[in-house]
C-alpha cells in the first residue's frame, strides 16, 4: 500500500502522518498534545516516543542504525518473534525471529481525547514458511498518550500446535549507565548468560551496571522502575503475559565490535526487556492467543 493510500485510510489529520524515513522505509510519526513518537512499519518497531512534558526521549536509536530491508535497526522496541536470541529451528536462521525484519500492516487507527491508538497485523506467508512452518497471526495495539503501551498478541491459525519465544527487545535511552539502576528485582533469580555456563544468581537490591551485563530473571512478575539519575527521572515498567525479564548492556568491548553502534554507545543506554523464553516459552493449540503487554510511564 502507498504512503498516498495509508494517510487516506489511516491518517488522523493534526495527529498521525505517514511519511517515508530513512532507507526508504515507511514510518508513522505521530504529534499531539501529549506526547510525540515515530513507528517503523518495518518490523513494527517504536523508534521514538516523548511526552511533551518530558525533556528527553524515552528510547535509544544508535546514529547507526542499519534502515535497510533484511536488516534489524539498533534502537527502539524491536519484536523478538517466534524465537528470541538463539532459541531459532535451524542454526542458520537470523537471531530473533523474522518479526523485526518484516513489513507489518496497518488495519486501524483512532484518536480521542489527544489519545492516538494503532494496530498492527504480520501473518505467516510464503517467506514466513521457510523459516517456521506455522499458520499465525500477530497483532500489535499501541497506545500513545502520556505514556506509551505496546500489546502483542499471538494467534495459532493453523491446525497443528506450535511453540514460541519472545521479547519486547526495549532499548532505554538513559544520561549515564554509571548513574542508572533497576529496582524491582531484590530477591529475584538470574541466569548470567555472560559467565559462559548459565550460572545462577539471585538479585541483591538494584540492578546496576559497570561490566557486560546479559542476566535473565526468571519467575518474575511486576513493576520495575528504572532510574536515569543523569536526566533526573524515573521510569516504570508495568508488563503481563510474561514471567521473565532480560537485562542487558553489552559493555565497552562488544559496543566497539557491533558495526551498527557507536563505539561509546554503551553509556547511553540498558535494555530492559519483557520476555518469554526457557521454562516462560508459550505453547498454543490451534486457535488459541497469548497477548504479552508493557507499558512504560515517565
Amino acid at each position: 500500500m502507498t504512503l498516498q493510500q495509508l494517510n487516506k485510510d489511516f491518517g488522523i489529520a493534526g495527529a498521525l502522518e505517514f511519511t517515508s524515513g530513512a532507507g526508504d522505509l515507511p514510518m508513522i510519526k505521530i504529534d499531539t498534545p501529549l506526547a510525540t513518537a515515530v513507528i517503523s512499519l518495518y518490523g513494527a518497531q517504536v523508534l521514538s516516543f516523548q511526552p511533551k512534558s518530558a525533556s528527553n526521549d524515552l528510547l535509544f536509536l544508535s546514529e547507526k542504525a542499519n534502515y535497510q530491508v533484511g536488516k534489524a535497526m539498533r534502537g527502539g522496541i524491536p519484536i523478538c518473534w517466534p524465537w528470541f536470541s538463539r532459541e531459532k529451528p535451524r542454526p542458520q536462521l537470523p537471531n530473533h525471529g523474522f518479526a523485526r525484519t518484516s513489513i507489518w500492516a496497518v488495519t486501524e487507527t483512532s484518536r480521542a481525547d489527544d489519545v492516538v491508538q494503532l494496530q498492527l497485523i504480520l501473518q505467516d506467508n510464503a517467506e514466513t514458511r521457510e523459516m517456521w512452518d506455522h499458520a499465525f497471526q500477530l497483532t500489535l495495539d499501541i497506545t500513545i498518550s502520556e505514556q506509551l503501551s505496546l500489546s502483542l498478541t499471538t494467534e495459532n491459525t493453523g491446525t497443528d500446535s506450535f511453540q514460541f519465544s519472545q521479547a519486547m527487545h526495549t532499548y532505554f535511552a538513559v544520561g549515564d549507565i554509571a548513574q542508572t539502576q533497576v529496582s524491582g528485582l531484590n530477591g529475584v533469580n538470574y541466569i548470567n548468560t555472560v559467565a559462559g555456563n548459565n550460572t545462577s544468581h539471585q538479585q541483591a537490591g538494584a540492578v546496576k551496571i559497570a561490566a557486560e551485563v546479559d542476566r535473565i530473571y526468571t519467575d518474575f512478575a511486576g513493576t520495575l522502575q528504572l532510574q536515569d539519575k543523569k536526566n533526573n527521572r524515573s521510569i516504570d515498567i508495568e508488563s503481563s503475559g510474561s514471567n521473565t525479564t532480560v537485562i542487558w548492556n553489552p559493555w565497552q568491548a562488544i559496543s566497539a565490535e557491533m558495526k551498527d553502534l557507536n563505539d561509546a554507545a554503551y553509556q547511553q543506554f540498558i535494555c530492559v526487556e519483557t520476555v518469554n523464553t526457557g521454562d516462560d516459552t508459550v505453547k498454543l493449540a490451534p486457535t488459541e492467543k497469548h497477548t504479552i503487554t508493557v507499558a512504560y510511564q515517565f
